[in-house]
């Protein structure tokens, strides 16, 4: 069964993503939820002129009435660029805005989450680093990303929050290739409700149904 083509979801995937995404359990329950990504005007001009091809979590939140983060959502630190520091909106999108610190950047993210039930935040460069062996900028990525869950994991209150880090599949670990390795995919769990998820998530199937059931 095809799901996706890159991160765009295959026709059939679609319906699903209306009607079982983790946003749309939660939502079900009366519990509050967050993106915490912000998208760059470029996006919402995209979106103006009807166009519709979008990767799975932003569809899931177009399609269950999550409302995207914009520049001004940025600006007053309720939201995060998907790169953590601002530097690709500053130096690809020429917009004027400060470089901050992985650090400063988990701290909001934190702070966000501390608002909200349930609050995703997706980081794709790893991806686009493991497809497109962006050799040039491994290593300051990699810092960077290394900071920003470092400052998560010994900063979060960890009798209060739960913090789930996982990816879809391997590729990163071995940028020799460029397709996805058969290398487990990433899945760490800290926090209040780490013990349990941990003993639950035994494969990709299994992060939803845990989250759900267990960090009540």
């Amino acid at each position: 069964m095809r799901l996706h083509f890159g991160p765009y979801p295959y026709s059939t995937t679609i319906p699903l993503l209306e009607k079982k995404s983790i946003y749309k359990a939660f939502i079900e329950k009366n519990e509050t939820v967050f993106f915490a990504n912000a998208y760059p005007d470029i996006f919402f001009n995209y979106l103006k002129k009807g166009r519709s091809i979008l990767s799975c979590t932003t569809l899931a939140c177009r399609l269950t009435g999550i409302r995207l983060n914009r520049l001004t959502d940025l600006k007053r630190g309720k939201a995060l660029t998907a790169e953590i520091t601002n530097e690709r909106w500053i130096n690809k999108l020429n917009y004027n805005l400060p470089v901050i610190s992985p650090e400063k950047a988990a701290d909001r993210l934190l702070r966000i989450a501390s608002k909200y039930k349930f609050t995703l935040y997706e980081y794709y460069l790893t991806d686009h680093m493991g497809h497109g062996r962006e050799g040039t900028d491994f290593m300051k990525l990699y810092h960077s990303l290394d900071s920003f869950l470092l400052r998560v994991l010994t900063k979060m209150n960890k009798e209060e929050l739960t913090v789930v880090i996982c990816s879809d599949h391997g590729n990163l670990e071995d940028l020799s290739v460029k397709t996805h390795t058969n290398n487990p995919a990433l899945t760490i769990t800290a926090g209040k409700y780490a013990e349990i998820l941990s003993k639950n998530i035994k494969d990709l199937t299994d992060i939803k149904p845990a989250i759900i059931k267990y960090c009540k």
